[in-house]
């Protein structure tokens, strides 16, 4: 017994070696804080557009933001009124006002308005009105024709007519869908490269004790080890801190209403937040950590075996 306390509490191989890399991770905890915002709100986001369809139903949808000294309801109420006299339209409904009308109004008017809403005034979407607009069969109606024809009339209003790429809404979520995953891809390749980087640089400091080690037969695994543990650590750290953080900030926006605030001077609506989205970032944690492991050992092996 007290034979194998003493080989227990023994000088190690590789002193030093297994810790936390501190810039390392600070790396990974900003690249965790960007991953975790983007699920997110890609958790919010994709709230939103399940809600859409069933509100939005209809051909087309109008959306109605006023300008100058008229107000988005009475727009929206002179759009109405246009439409209902209109051949081909057989029905016209001004929708209550929702949270997510500003990130829609913003979708649309960005995409059919020829530029960024934030631009023109007339097409703000602090305080949209939308209409859900159906038209009768055989209509030749186009969203772009109902845009002019509007225009024309005097409302500035921006339509959408739904189709799976003509629709400012289905394509936006379409390119959010493949932006956001595009964004992880990289993020991930971040983590590999920083893990690997940092199992590389460590074994460059420690070169000639291992050299040593593998002359007098100590085995792979054991010299690999204390690599592989330390940096795994460390990716585990770096993405739970930036989970934690984007959390955070998650909660501030939903719950600190100077927050919501100042974002909104931004000109840009995001998807609302629920509590529910904050969970979506813990999904980074079970990919991350994965993968900063088995960049670890991979970075490990390939190193040790180089100096053989």
């Amino acid at each position: 017994m007290s034979g194998g306390k003493i080989a227990r509490s023994g000088p190690a191989l590789l002193p030093g070696v297994g810790g936390l890399s501190p810039g390392v991770t600070l790396a990974i905890l900003v690249l965790s804080l960007i991953a975790a915002l983007d699920l997110i709100g890609v958790a919010g986001a994709a709230r939103t557009l399940r809600a859409w369809p069933a509100r939005l139903a209809g051909s087309v949808t109008v959306v109605a933001t006023g300008g100058g000294i008229e107000s988005a309801d009475a727009a929206a109420a002179r759009v109405a009124e246009i439409l209902g006299r209109t051949p081909g339209v057989s029905r016209v409904r001004v929708l209550d006002p929702a949270p997510e009308d500003a990130l829609a109004a913003w979708i649309i008017g960005d995409s059919l308005a020829g530029g960024s809403t934030a631009d023109d005034p007339d097409l703000s979407p602090l305080k949209p009105r939308l209409l859900s607009v159906m038209l009768k069969p055989g209509s030749s109606l186009t969203a772009r024709g109902l845009t002019k024809f509007l225009n024309d009339q005097g409302p500035r209003v921006a339509v959408d007519d739904h189709g799976i790429w003509s629709g400012p809404l289905e394509r936006a979520a379409l390119v959010v869908a493949g932006g956001a995953a595009m964004l992880l891809v990289v993020l991930l390749w971040g983590v590999w490269n920083l893990v690997a980087g940092g199992v590389r640089r460590s074994f460059g400091r420690h070169a000639e004790r291992l050299v040593l080690l593998t002359h007098l037969g100590a085995a792979e695994p054991v010299l690999t080890g204390p690599f592989r543990r330390g940096l795994t650590l460390t990716a585990a750290v770096g993405a739970g801190l930036g989970v934690f953080a984007a959390a955070g900030v998650g909660a501030l926006l939903i719950w600190s209403p100077d927050a919501a605030i100042a974002l909104a001077g931004l000109g840009v609506p995001l998807p609302a937040i629920a509590p529910l989205d904050l969970a979506a970032g813990l999904a980074w944690l079970l990919v991350a950590v994965p993968i900063g492991a088995l960049a670890a050992r991979i970075a490990a092996i390939v190193a040790l075996r180089r100096m053989s």
